[in-house]
């Protein structure tokens, strides 16, 4: 996954359940802190599927939630973050979308 995805997530975690979950979620992944993985580069899927059970694990929600939680957050921050024209141009369907 795009260090991107990890910058949004850190957001989505701290933005809706606080700083201290966030820790958690770090602790869980035997990081003291974030920045190894807040980079704007390539990672292995690995680390972001564990960050996500981690999260999961502090949450107490199954990973469905988590990620429909982390999916409308996705979409906001996306809006919010001037991302909405490029998003446009990939289709005006969620099929357009998917396949671009």
């Amino acid at each position: 996954m795009h260090g991107l995805i990890h910058v949004i997530f850190k957001s989505f975690i701290v933005t809706d359940f606080g700083e201290d979950t966030w820790q958690q979620v770090l602790a869980k992944c035997g990081l003291e802190d974030d920045t190894p993985i807040m980079q704007m580069q390539q990672y292995p899927d690995d680390l972001t599927l564990a960050a996500v059970g981690a999260a999961c694990a502090v949450l107490n929600v199954d990973v469905d939630t988590a990620l429909g939680l982390f999916g409308r957050f996705f979409v906001r921050y996306l809006a919010a973050n001037g991302w909405t024209r490029m998003l446009l141009s990939l289709g005006s369907t969620l099929e357009d979308l998917l396949v671009n």
